[in-house]
């Protein structure tokens, strides 16, 4: 039967279906359940795949397809989990049905990153079922834990199944924009320690709410103050959780405080700039107010990425868009993705590229473009057409 546009969006459609039904939200994660998926949908040779434990019922999966250049091998990774889909009620449809309306399909995962996966799927099953090897060697990398710890990506990189890589291509979604760069990530939570006392009698005591967000508004006039990146925009800070006091005539001891960091590769907004500049600043504060002690833990850390615009395998992929008519222009990710474990890890060049707006990540009713995600498969074949002759 002759492959039309419409089955093969319908095969699209039916693959991104199974993947979403899985649960894998992150707690608990129970990717294994993804991961055993996968393997009964690529039908990979016992020896071109690997299962990397990462926790009970969690792995990442590595599947190898042998090109036709040994020399050359591309990663392309892509994450099993995702975040909660949080209350039922606010979703239109069951958020793992994976419910099609026309060119569409709703449910958690949809964009980020099943949608990625099944292109990735679809690539693989296109030279496997051929029989045709692919022009370089490709490991489709199915990571765990994503959406927090990144606890797969990094068993991945320390197995050493990895450390042939020439490219890293993460198909996270960006509407097949070429991700050329991504925000770095500090996730930091404060523990203020104060002094209590009647709320009449103020003076007596040290306020660690009061303290705690006087700390915050430093770090928050430090963001607003740093100029964009072109691509990345600017750099971003907010106060995303904060609690303390017990009454509300007693001035509080102890308060506690997270702030979610995004850092940007520019002079003044990097992440190991932000992380000295919160250092200084808990110095001052404490310096300023005797008896207050203050403590920063960091809950994750995750660099600030640029990947370089001259480097071959960048530019095989933007030459890949052009012939597919899309924008070769590059983009900049704003939320962090394996790449800021695998990159430093492995030292290996980068792009970030995969259907999906962005936009729709973390949202209820989360919605794919159906037609992206064969368009993407098309891209990587191109992609790696032209990579394996640069």
């Amino acid at each position: 039967m002759m492959d039309t546009p419409s089955s093969r969006l319908d095969r699209c459609a039916g693959l991104l279906r199974r993947l979403v039904s899985v649960d894998t939200q992150n707690p608990p994660g129970n990717e294994q359940a993804m991961a055993e998926l996968l393997l009964r949908l690529m039908d990979p040779p016992k020896e071109n795949y690997a299962l990397i434990p990462c926790g009970p019922g969690r792995c990442s999966l590595l599947v190898t397809l042998p090109g036709r250049r040994r020399d050359k091998t591309v990663v392309l990774a892509g994450h099993m989990d995702t975040v909660p889909a949080g209350d039922p009620a606010r979703w239109s449809d069951p958020p793992l049905a994976g419910v099609r309306h026309d060119s569409k399909m709703s449910g958690r995962g949809a964009v980020d990153m099943k949608g990625g996966l099944c292109a990735m799927i679809m690539l693989y099953l296109g030279y496997h079922t051929s029989g045709s090897p692919p022009p370089c060697t490709l490991r489709f990398l199915f990571t765990a834990d994503e959406e927090s710890d990144g606890a797969g990506i990094r068993a991945a990189c320390e197995s050493g199944l990895l450390d042939d890589s020439s490219f890293l291509l993460v198909c996270e979604p960006t509407a097949n924009r070429a991700g050329l760069c991504e925000m770095g990530t500090l996730w930091y939570r404060f523990s203020v320690h104060g002094r209590s006392c009647h709320a009449s009698m103020c003076h007596n005591g040290i306020n660690a709410l009061e303290c705690g967000m006087a700390l915050t508004r430093r770090i928050l006039a430090r963001f607003d103050s740093l100029p964009p990146h072109p691509l990345l925009g600017k750099a971003c800070a907010a106060v995303t959780r904060a609690k303390g006091g017990v009454k509300i005539n007693i001035v509080p001891d102890f308060a506690e405080f997270e702030m979610d960091l995004r850092t940007v590769p520019i002079h003044g907004g990097t992440l190991i700039e932000t992380e000295n500049f919160v250092f200084r600043a808990i110095q001052r504060l404490t310096a300023e107010v005797p008896g207050l002690s203050l403590k920063a833990e960091c809950l994750t850390r995750r660099p600030e990425l640029e990947a370089s615009l001259s480097h071959p395998g960048v530019q095989c992929l933007m030459r890949a868009m052009e012939t597919l008519d899309m924008d070769p222009a590059p983009a900049g990710v704003r939320f962090f993705t394996d790449a800021s474990i695998a990159v430093p890890m492995l030292h290996v060049p980068f792009a970030i590229c995969g259907p999906g707006d962005p936009q729709q990540c973390h949202t209820a009713n989360e919605t794919a473009d159906l037609p992206q995600i064969p368009q993407t498969a098309d891209l990587y074949e191109r992609f790696l057409d032209r990579y394996s002759q640069a």
